[in-house]
Parts: C-alpha cells; sequence; structure tokens
C-alpha cells in the first residue's frame, strides 16, 4: 500500500526548500509553510492587520487518493494523491510570486521516491491553478491563490 504520510513529507519538505533558497524580496524573510493551517510567523508580522509588513506563507493540505491502472508496458498498481495548495500574500504580486515559488518546486517533484516500499512519482496533474483573488474580510486585504494538483505514484 502507498505511504501517503511519506508522500506528504516529502512534498512539505520539497516546499520548505524552496522558500528557503527563495527569501522574499518585500520583507527579506523565508514565508513559512504550514501543514494543513496556517503556519506561525506568516502573515502580519505584528499579528494584526495592517501592523508591520506582510510575511507571504503558503500552506498544503494532503487530500485523499484513488487507485489508478497505469499501463507502462504491462498492468502497473497506480495512485493519483490530490493536494491542495494555497498561497499568500499582502499584495497582489507577493501573493503571485509565493505562488510561483511553490508551483514551480512542486514541479521538481518528478520521479522523485518515498515510503519503505519505494514508490515513485512518475507525473503531477494540476486540476486547477486558482486566480490570485483578494480577500477583503480584513483591512487591509490580503491576497491568496488556491490550487490543487494530484501526484500520480507508482510501485
Amino acid at each position: 500500500m502507498i505511504d501517503h504520510g511519506a508522500l506528504t513529507d516529502l512534498v512539505l519538505e520539497t516546499l520548505t526548500a524552496a522558500v528557503a533558497a527563495n527569501p522574499d524580496v518585500t520583507t527579506g524573510k523565508e514565508p513559512p509553510i504550514g501543514d494543513g493551517v496556517a503556519p506561525a510567523g506568516g502573515g502580519w508580522v505584528e499579528g494584526q492587520p495592517g501592523n508591520g509588513v506582510f510575511v507571504p506563507y503558503g500552506v498544503l493540505a494532503s487530500g485523499g487518493g484513488a487507485p489508478r491502472a497505469l499501463d507502462l508496458g504491462g498492468h502497473v498498481p497506480g495512485f493519483a494523491i490530490g493536494f491542495s495548495l494555497r498561497a499568500h500574500g499582502g499584495s497582489r504580486s507577493q501573493c503571485d510570486w509565493m505562488a510561483t515559488v511553490l508551483r514551480s518546486s512542486i514541479e521538481g517533484l518528478s520521479h522523485q521516491t518515498f515510503g519503505a516500499d519505494p514508490w515513485k512519482i512518475i507525473n503531477i496533474e494540476w486540476p486547477t491553478l486558482g486566480p490570485v483573488s483578494r480577500v477583503d474580510a480584513v483591512a487591509p486585504p490580503f491576497w491568496q491563490v488556491f490550487d490543487t494538483f494530484n501526484l500520480i505514484c507508482s510501485t
């Protein structure tokens, strides 16, 4: 059986490494990545909207999966595991930048292996690349992008 937890760990490590290599130019800070929830250290530095600077951040949420029969020169067991990825920024351009860094790092997962019984990521599907949306629930507003992707894995 596929090790969903090991796959999620691999994705989180990949996202964290990508933002470490690309600190935010507006704040000079490394954007944090949340595991299903907004991470500490992201958003308004002073804790209240409009106080200080906005540190961009990402949130990965592990979704469900489904078996997928793959024809790679014979029947090979496979799974499609879904994830959602949110990017947040204090401006549209900061949010766009954060989304680009996160998306690019996901593309780098192709051919990575994970788990005790090694599984391999053989393809990445992007069912949705979300629009940059302004969130006016707080003043000043912030921006977010909501993407979904599937990692197609085989033994």
